[in-house]
């Protein structure tokens, strides 16, 4: 069986998502798109504004010596990398 957000296969799990961030993703999708269609200028001033929060959000992160991506220690800020390890290699697979 497959997530019914994002396709990704279930192992043996009896969900139909694969995880809360998936759902909770598919859902704003929803609602982003629904707006976008019918209420466009807000659409645009709420992606503006998630977008800015996330900016800021990341940065922060950073100067607290934690990863831009999950927001927990980074074990890689030695290596000049704002990702870490587990981040890293989850980037890695999905490309």
């Amino acid at each position: 069986m497959n997530c019914v957000h994002c396709g990704r296969e279930l192992h043996g799990k009896q969900e139909r998502n694969c995880s809360k961030r998936c759902c909770d993703n598919a859902s704003s999708y929803r609602t982003y798109y629904r707006r976008k269609l019918y209420q466009p200028g807000e659409a645009a001033r709420t992606a503006e504004r998630k977008r800015l929060y996330a900016r800021a959000w990341r940065k922060r992160m950073v100067l607290e010596g934690r990863c831009s991506r999950c927001g927990y220690d980074n074990d890689r800020l030695d290596e000049g990398r704002r990702l870490c390890s587990s981040c890293y290699a989850l980037l890695k697979v999905s490309r």
